[in-house]
């Protein structure tokens, strides 16, 4: 991605494959957009716990096999996803800024300065819906 301001399409299509690697038991426990460096490349980092024992070998080929299935393609390349056991390191990296709510219709989370962090509950949510949807005798 390589941008200096984390668009729309980035965020949405990052909740996207966040609902299809949930779905697909993929098993993450959490998911940040994150800029180490102002005016960087923006990061999608994606905390699975079991690359501590496995190592990240799989988890990026699943990953890669979600971005080439997704209709209508994701906006996102592999290059733009780092998987590690743990992200609390790098929140901890983060700069102290108040985070504020992002109103978009996109994907809900929490914006601060230089990340945007992906509301799990939100996620599920939307997740629930589009199953109820589906569903025989649903809206």
């Amino acid at each position: 991605m390589g941008q200096a301001v984390l668009v729309d399409a980035a965020i949405r299509d990052g909740g996207r494959l966040l609902r299809q690697l949930h779905e697909s038991g993929g098993g993450f426990t959490s998911a940040l957009w994150y800029q180490r460096l102002p005016g960087g490349a923006w990061q999608l980092l994606v905390e699975m716990p079991s690359v501590a024992a496995t190592g990240p070998l799989a988890a990026y080929t699943h990953l890669d096999e979600l971005l080439i299935s997704a209709r209508p393609p994701l906006s996102l390349h592999l290059a733009d996803i780092s998987v590690v056991p743990s992200i609390a390191a790098v929140i901890d990296d983060l700069p102290e800024q108040r985070p504020y709510l992002l109103g978009s219709p996109a994907a809900a989370g929490i914006l601060t300065h230089g990340a945007f962090i992906y509301s799990l509950q939100e996620l599920r949510t939307r997740r629930q819906a589009s199953a109820h949807r589906a569903a025989p005798g649903g809206p």
